[in-house]
């Protein structure tokens, strides 16, 4: 028994040495990764631009319980001809009798390149929990803060500052094979 926990811990003491002179030891699937990114979502409530619609009312004061689909823009700065980093695909649902505080359940679908088909998932009310992705964003948790940037009576640029943990997923020869 006496040499079993030698060896054990002989193996141990190795694995750590190798971890700490070559990081790949330590982590022998994909590593998580960390980051930190600001986006501007528009918000287009009138007009032709439209990219949201109530598909359900609500007979509540307040608006409660209705529901809003929406396809919102994901820009790189907060103007109407900014570049399009992504889609805010989703629905809102006002989730208080007070009024003015609306659940968010959206798919946040990238379409430039450094992203491009990848997803995060989020939902919340005044702050978005990351609770899912795919592609650069797999495995993705972490947090979205909303903060209103501008805002008239037609549209509205909400800042979104973005901090995600991921694990990318990895191209293998067999999913290369099948393209």
């Amino acid at each position: 028994m006496a040499r079993l926990d030698h060896t054990l811990s002989f193996l141990l003491i190795c694995s750590f040495i190798l971890s700490i002179t070559n990081p790949s030891f330590s982590c022998p699937v994909p590593c998580e990764t960390e980051l930190t990114l600001r986006f501007y979502l528009r918000r287009v409530v009138a007009g032709p631009s439209r990219d949201q619609e109530q598909i359900v009312a609500s007979p509540y004061p307040k608006g409660f319980g209705q529901i809003v689909v929406n396809d919102w823009s994901i820009l790189d700065a907060p103007e109407s001809n900014a570049t399009i980093i992504a889609r805010g695909e989703g629905m809102q649902l006002q989730a208080s009798r007070a009024g003015n505080r609306w659940f968010n359940y959206v798919s946040i679908v990238f379409k430039e390149d450094r992203f491009r088909g990848s997803t995060l998932i989020a939902m919340g009310i005044t702050q978005w929990a990351i609770v899912g992705g795919t592609g650069q964003f797999a495995s993705a948790h972490g947090t979205i803060k909303l903060g209103i940037f501008r805002e008239t009576n037609v549209e509205t640029y909400v800042q979104l500052d973005i901090h995600v943990f991921s694990t990318p997923e990895t191209v293998t020869s067999a999913s290369t094979a099948d393209e």
